[in-house]
């Protein structure tokens, strides 16, 4: 019935897949119930209030606590993460500003989370809209390219040309704020990588040498 969506950030007990039919997203959220509601509400409530060109939220369709699922309409497109051309990135972040100058916040985006099709960025997660400061959505997708560029080390050149073309197109006047909460941000997140295991504490070594190396 489901086709499992591989290579997502999502991670603890959280799984994406699409229906064989590929009508619908299906994310399974065990031990979640109430990120399940509240995810939702969330796209109900916000899917048409969100005036801004070329950027929408994925339509919900049924969630279903006791079942801890929650069901979306499949969106064919490509994952932001995935496209290396900076003038898509420096359009993401043009809609991202008018997003958050009209009073909304994502609070933890994911590159992974955003499929591009014909030239709209489609929004497929957000358990916590809303929750954070707009700095926070800046942070988590610069996080997102800094953790590909220890995936795909071989295109870490093109990852620093479609972070640098996203934040000119955001147009970010404090950098130095941006700074301090990524700083932040990151240092949790590499505690949270050595706590997990070997493979995640490997990849919390090369984050932090990357990190004084001046490569994130």
């Amino acid at each position: 019935m489901f086709k499992r969506i591989k290579g997502t950030l999502l991670g603890g007990n959280f799984s994406y897949y699409i229906t064989k039919d590929k009508k619908y997203f299906v994310k399974i959220c065990k031990g979640e119930l109430e990120w399940i509601t509240k995810e939702f509400n969330n796209l109900l409530n916000y899917k048409d209030k969100i005036k801004v060109r070329n950027f929408k939220l994925a339509e919900p369709v049924k969630c279903s606590e006791e079942k801890e699922y929650l069901i979306t309409k499949f969106i064919d497109g490509i994952r932001l993460i995935e496209i290396y051309d900076p003038k898509i990135h420096f359009k993401f972040g043009k809609a991202l500003k008018e997003f958050h100058e009209k009073g909304f916040s994502h609070s933890h985006f994911e590159l992974t989370d955003i499929i591009y099709k014909n030239g709209v960025f489609n929004v497929v997660d957000v358990p916590f809209f809303n929750e954070k400061p707009f700095i926070h959505d800046l942070v988590t997708i610069q996080m997102c390219f800094d953790i590909f560029k220890i995936k795909e080390p071989w295109n870490i050149f093109r990852y620093n040309r479609c972070s640098e073309e996203f934040f000119r197109g955001y147009q970010l006047n404090n950098y130095e704020e941006f700074e301090k909460e990524y700083k932040k941000s990151f240092e949790a997140r590499v505690r949270l990588w050595m706590r997990k295991g070997k493979k995640n504490w490997i990849k919390g070594v090369i984050m932090k040498t990357y990190y004084k190396l001046g490569i994130i």
